[in-house]
């Protein structure tokens, strides 16, 4: 049952909003660092890594944001947003979505984990 003024469909809103903002910031200091000569031997796990990191970002952000259900609305975020990182890259290029099955289930679960941490934190 929702409490007066808990909003959340906003509370996953913000949550994606910040996994952008948090994956855009560490996608850049990547590819300087790679730039550089400083980058890993092996790009697609470091960028798997930045995606599992901001699912667990946003999962906190929204938890954080809708006060109680933290698994919940942390979960759905996480699933949202490898959805919407699956959709980016099936436009780029031929992704296959039983490649993808392991990466949703992580990220489910990464979003879930800090969505918990994002209620608890207060």
């Amino acid at each position: 049952m929702r409490r007066k003024g808990e909003n959340l469909g906003k509370a996953v809103y913000l949550g994606i909003v910040a996994g952008m903002l948090v994956s855009l910031v560490l996608i850049l200091l990547a590819a300087v660092l790679m730039a550089m000569g400083i980058g890993s031997e092996n790009p697609a796990k470091l960028f798997s890594g930045i995606q599992y990191f901001a699912a667990a970002w946003a999962g906190a952000v929204s938890g954080r944001k809708s006060k109680r259900r933290g698994y919940l609305v942390g979960g759905i975020t996480g699933l949202l947003w490898s959805l919407l990182l699956y959709g980016l890259s099936s436009i780029v290029g031929a992704v296959s979505l039983g490649d993808w099955w392991g990466k949703i289930g992580f990220c489910f679960l990464l979003g879930a984990a800090g969505g918990i941490w994002g209620v608890s934190r207060d």
